[in-house]
C-alpha cells in the first residue's frame, strides 16, 4: 500500500509476483502499512469531506454520528466499557484510546456516489483518532436529579450494600498529615527546595538523582512514625462500612498505611499509589519492612539497603551520612525507596484488576478528601455507569465533575460525624474514640451543627448549633 498525495487516495500496488496486495491485506489494518502521520492526513481529509456533504443536507452516516453515539454510550455505561467495546482496551490509566471502527463504504457510496471516500476499503477495520470522544476530553456526566439533600445521602448509605469509596489526603489532615493542593498543603511549602514543579518531589528520576530532597521534606512534614497506631474518624467510618458489609472496595490515594491500622481488610483495599508499609532498594530491588526507613531518618541518615551493605567488601563503611553530604564510597549501595508510586512509575496491578470488576458491582460511590486531579484515580468516576449515585465529601467542591450531592466542611470528620448521627450508627463513636484523641474530641459537637445549601445539591456544615 502507498499514498498518492496528488489525488489523496489509496492506490493498490502489486508485489514482486504480481499479486494484488489489496486482496492479500483485505483483513489487515492500514495502520500496519503506513505511518500514523499518513493515516491521520488521510482520515482528516475524509472526515472533513463527509461532514461537508452532511452539512449540505445529504442523509449520510458520518464519522461525527459515530462519535456522538460512542460518547452517549460512555456516559451511560462508563468510559471503561466503551473503550473495551471499541478498542479492546479498558485500561483507564492510558491518556487516550484509538478506536477500531468499521466503515461501511458501500452504503455510503449508494447514498452519494460523488463522495470522495475511496481512501478507505470496504469492511476494513481502522484505528481512527476519535479525540473528542475518548482521548483527553472528560465525558460530561449528567447529575441524577432525584438526589439532592443531606438526607438523601443518609438514605443511600443506609440502603446500599456495595459502596465504592475513593479517598485522598483530606481524610488524614485532622491527624496533622498535610494534603497536597490546599493553601497550607504540601505543594505550598516547596519553594525552599528549589523545585521547578511541586510534583518533582515525587518524581522517580529526581529521587534517583538526589533522594535527600524527598527524605528531607518527609522528615519535616510527615509525622508518620508518630501516627503509626492511630487513625481519623473518617477512617473509622470506612471501617464501619466494612463491618456492616457495605464496603465493596476502598481506593485510597494515601500512602500513610492508616487503612491497615484501622483494620480495612486487604481484599477490600486498593492502595492506588502504594504505601510506606514496605521499602524497596533502587538498585537490587529487594523489599524490606518500611520501618527501616523511619529508623534511619530518626538518626538523620539516608536509608541504605542492608543487602547491598552486606555485599560491600569494606565492612567498616559507616552509613551515618548527614543530609546533603556526598559520599562517593556509597555509590554502589542502593538507597531504599518507600513502595509508593512516584510520577514516572506504573500503578499496582491490583488497581487495574480490581476496578474493572468493581465498576460492574458498585451501587454507590463516595469520594472523600480528594480533589480528583491525578489520573488514573480521577478517571474512576468516568468508568462508573452514570445511573450509580455519586457523593462528594471534602473542604471545597470540584468543578470538573458533576456529583449528585456535595457535602463540605473544613474537615471530612465533621461531615462523617453528622452523617453517622443521622444514621444512628452509635458504633461509629466507639471506633473513632479508639483512634486519634484530638481529632475525636474536636468533632464531638458536629452532629448538632446545621447544614446550609450553598447552591443546588451543594451543602456546607455551618458553625451554628441547633
Amino acid at each position: 500500500m502507498r499514498i498518492d498525495e496528488s489525488e489523496n487516495k489509496w492506490k493498490c500496488t502489486r508485489d514482486e509476483n504480481g499479486t494484488n496486495i489489496q486482496e492479500v491485506d483485505k483483513n489487515r489494518h492500514i495502520a500496519s502499512k503506513v505511518s500514523e502521520m499518513e493515516q491521520r492526513y488521510l482520515f482528516n481529509e475524509q472526515y472533513e469531506e463527509m461532514n461537508e456533504q452532511k452539512m449540505r443536507g445529504l442523509d449520510i452516516y458520518t464519522i461525527q454520528d459515530e462519535d456522538k453515539k460512542i460518547l452517549n454510550e460512555s456516559k451511560d455505561n462508563g468510559i471503561m466499557l466503551s473503550r473495551k467495546k471499541y478498542s479492546g482496551e479498558s485500561d483507564i490509566s492510558k491518556p487516550g484510546t484509538k478506536l477500531k471502527f468499521k466503515l461501511k463504504m458501500n452504503e455510503l457510496r449508494k447514498q452519494d456516489s460523488k463522495l470522495n471516500i475511496e481512501g478507505f476499503m470496504d469492511g476494513m477495520e481502522y484505528n481512527l483518532p476519535f479525540i473528542s470522544t475518548l482521548k483527553e476530553k472528560r465525558q460530561s456526566r449528567t447529575k441524577l436529579e432525584v438526589y439532592s439533600t443531606v438526607l438523601d445521602v443518609v438514605h443511600l448509605i443506609e440502603k446500599r450494600q456495595k459502596i465504592l469509596v475513593i479517598t485522598g489526603a483530606g481524610i488524614s489532615t485532622s491527624l496533622g498529615i498535610p494534603d497536597f493542593r490546599s493553601n497550607t498543603g504540601i505543594y505550598s511549602k516547596l519553594e525552599q527546595y528549589g523545585l521547578n514543579d511541586p510534583q518533582e518531589l515525587f518524581d522517580i528520576d529526581v529521587f534517583k538523582e538526589d533522594p535527600n530532597i524527598f527524605y528531607s521534606f518527609m522528615m519535616k512534614f510527615f509525622p508518620l512514625e508518630e501516627l503509626k497506631n492511630t487513625y481519623s474518624p473518617t477512617h473509622a467510618f470506612i471501617k464501619l462500612l466494612q463491618d456492616k458489609g457495605k464496603l465493596l472496595t476502598q481506593y485510597t490515594q494515601n500512602v500513610d498505611n492508616i487503612e491497615e491500622i484501622v483494620g480495612i481488610h486487604n481484599e477490600k483495599l486498593v492502595r492506588c499509589h502504594g504505601s510506606f508499609k514496605d521499602a524497596i532498594c533502587i538498585l537490587c530491588e529487594h523489599v524490606f519492612p518500611g520501618e527501616i526507613i523511619f529508623s534511619a531518618l530518626k538518626l538523620k541518615t539516608l536509608p541504605y539497603c542492608p543487602k547491598c551493605l552486606k555485599k560491600k567488601k569494606n565492612k567498616k563503611i559507616k552509613t551515618k551520612q548527614k543530609f546533603n553530604n556526598e559520599d562517593d564510597s556509597m555509590t554502589d549501595i542502593g538507597v531504599l525507596k518507600p513502595t509508593i508510586t512516584f510520577f514516572g512509575e506504573k500503578l499496582p496491578k491490583s488497581f487495574h484488576e480490581k476496578i474493572e470488576k468493581d465498576i460492574h458491582s458498585c451501587d454507590l460511590v463516595i469520594c472523600i478528601g480528594t480533589s480528583l486531579k491525578v489520573a488514573p484515580v480521577s478517571k474512576i468516576i468516568d468508568a462508573i455507569p452514570s445511573n450509580i449515585p455519586q457523593i462528594y465529601i471534602s473542604r471545597e467542591p470540584v468543578k470538573h465533575i458533576s456529583f449528585d450531592i456535595t457535602l463540605l466542611s473544613e474537615y471530612c470528620d465533621d461531615i462523617i460525624a453528622s452523617l453517622c448521627y443521622h444514621l444512628s450508627w452509635n458504633e461509629f463513636y466507639e471506633i473513632a474514640k479508639r483512634g486519634h484523641q484530638d481529632a475525636f474530641n474536636r468533632m464531638k459537637d458536629y452532629p448538632k451543627l446545621i447544614w446550609k445549601e450553598e447552591s443546588k445539591s451543594i451543602w456546607r456544615l455551618t458553625k451554628d448549633i441547633q
